[in-house]
């Protein structure tokens, strides 16, 4: 939680979360300083994934960074999060380059992708 505590009090931040009823079902955050915006997390609990969710989440982030005067996006993903990848390159980012060692438990390296934004991407349908 202590991520969540210092992201919530920092200016730069920016977060959205997917809430059924007074249930947390997913979130993601990002950083947004200047033009860059980092995004930091996205996670979907299990019974609320390939409903289109994520994609919401992360559309959505992003164009807040947007409002706040983000225009390019990065981020790391493992680099065996085949699923992961596929969403990020389905929403416009591309690899940019690997982070050897990135991750712990376990070792693996982070593959990095960036976007420009505002994202260009087909309409959204309401995945309800």
């Amino acid at each position: 939680m202590a991520e969540f505590d210092f992201l919530a009090s920092d200016e730069r931040s920016v977060q959205i979360g997917l809430w059924f009823r007074e249930h947390l079902a997913g979130y993601a955050m990002a950083l947004v300083e200047g033009q860059d915006c980092h995004l930091i997390n996205l996670a979907i609990e299990a019974p609320y994934r390939k409903q289109g969710w994520a994609k919401r989440l992360v559309h959505t982030l992003l164009e807040l960074a947007v409002n706040r005067g983000g225009r390019r996006c990065h981020l790391e993903v493992r680099s065996s999060n085949d699923a992961a990848i596929q969403l990020y390159t389905s929403l416009g980012f591309q690899k940019a380059g690997i982070r050897l060692r990135y991750y712990s438990k376990p070792t693996e390296d982070a593959c990095v992708m960036e976007c420009i934004l505002p994202l260009q991407v087909a309409a959204y349908t309401d995945p309800s």
